[in-house]
């Protein structure tokens, strides 16, 4: 009731064609406590050191399961090449939850003009600026890929607080150069 044209402006809004929403499961923001101490505890050192050895904050969690509905290729939005339209600064942090094969969706991105696919097994992580990386999701032919995905953003705050239910109309909810709070 809320997605009526009157209030669409108030919120974050993707009107996704009906077929892209049968071939691809999507949560966001789920248990963030758990998912944000797993991405501390294997990825915090790494991330601290790309963005100069400054803390980051973790700004939405996702978790895409992309399904073949009828054993022959499954094309959706994501198939097509594209950088996203996040803020400046941020960086992807995408992680295989299955193996991840030529048939199965692989992360693709343009390396100038060659594509390169990252297939691997569960586990296989990539970390990207995704507003600077031409890429996409390889059509799935095959079974499903499950990925969870991190964006992430350079913070000063040495302290962060993450609030438990975040707004889903809320983008960034505090500016990561003031003080800590």
């Amino acid at each position: 009731k809320y997605f009526n044209e009157k209030n669409k402006k108030n919120f974050l809004y993707y009107d996704y064609p009906t077929d892209y929403l049968e071939q691809i499961n999507l949560a966001w923001n789920l248990d963030k406590d758990k998912y944000i101490e797993f991405f501390d505890k294997n990825f915090g050192k790494i991330i601290k050191t790309i963005y100069n050895n400054n803390n980051y904050r973790i700004e939405h969690i996702f978790l895409y399961e992309t399904i073949n509905t009828n054993s022959k290729l499954t094309y959706n939005l994501n198939s097509n090449f594209h950088c996203d339209n996040d803020f400046p600064g941020g960086l992807k942090v995408l992680i295989y939850l299955c193996d991840v094969d030529e048939k199965n969706g692989p992360f693709v991105y343009k390396n100038g003009v060659n594509e390169k696919k990252v297939i691997g097994k569960k586990g296989t992580s990539i970390i990207f600026q995704q507003n600077n990386c031409l890429h996409a999701a390889s059509n799935t032919v095959l079974n499903k890929r499950i990925a969870i995905s991190y964006l992430i953003y350079p913070s000063l705050r040495s302290n962060l607080n993450y609030l438990k239910d975040k707004p889903l109309n809320v983008y960034c909810l505090k500016n990561p150069f003031s003080q800590n709070v």
